[in-house]
């Protein structure tokens, strides 16, 4: 799988192969969120309370991913730090 959707995130080239797929991915909310949201847990096993959803294609070696949710009302508002809703 190839991903040109992190191309301002990741340094280097624009394309990269993704070298990881997870199904029910755990979850370990970064620190900036837990700044902002400081009731947030420090971790969440993978499942359907996960706001991870089913499944993570993770980008390079990175933290960063594309993932699903548990609750697609909440895309684009306030709670999402940063995701970015697959049609736009």
């Amino acid at each position: 799988m190839v991903s040109a959707s992190a191309a301002k995130a990741l340094p280097g080239p624009a394309c990269r192969t993704s070298p990881r797929k997870a199904e029910w991915p755990d979850w370990h909310p970064p620190a900036e969120m837990i700044a902002r949201q400081p009731y947030l847990p420090r971790f969440m096993a993978g499942g359907p309370g996960n706001p991870l959803g089913a499944r993570a294609i993770y980008l390079g070696s990175s933290e960063y991913r594309i993932h699903g949710t548990n609750d697609p009302t909440t895309i684009g508002k306030f709670v999402s730090s940063g995701c970015i809703p697959p049609d736009q």
